[in-house]
């Protein structure tokens, strides 16, 4: 990655964390209600899909990673790497899971586990490369 594209990304990456952070935030909302039962009436969360922990650990990461980003701190570039953790094992997740239902080689060429470890090689490469802006 040339400089010029590495400060760009550090520059611009708290505005596309807010982004994708709008885009992501109202599912998850959504299913924390459904899952909490307030839709039911039960009014307490029963956070038991681990699918939907990991989106939430994801999301809090994200979260608390934008303020370090606009200062550029390395804390900030760490909740981001501790968040693309958080959906590696949200993707192991869902594989595990797919595998048994259908098994393994139709679980590792389906369209939603190609494109999930896909994004997080980018979004690693893309980090590590944008690693030495953060202090």
């Amino acid at each position: 990655m040339r400089d010029r594209a590495r400060e760009w990304t550090a520059q611009h990456l708290p505005w596309i964390s807010i982004a994708l952070l709008a885009l992501w935030l109202p599912p998850i909302l959504f299913r924390l209600a459904v899952d909490a039962g307030l839709v039911a009436g039960r009014g307490y969360p029963a956070l038991t899909d681990p699918s939907t922990i990991f989106s939430v650990i994801e999301l809090a990461l994200m979260v608390a990673a934008v303020p370090r980003l606009f200062d550029r701190k390395a804390a900030g570039w760490r909740l981001l790497v501790w968040s693309r953790f958080a959906v590696l094992a949200q993707t192991l997740w869902t594989i595990l899971i797919y595998s048994r239902l259908t098994g393994v080689l139709p679980t590792m060429l389906d369209r939603a586990v190609i494109e999930a470890i896909l994004g997080l090689l980018i979004s690693a490469y893309v980090l590590f490369q944008i690693r030495p802006l953060y202090r």
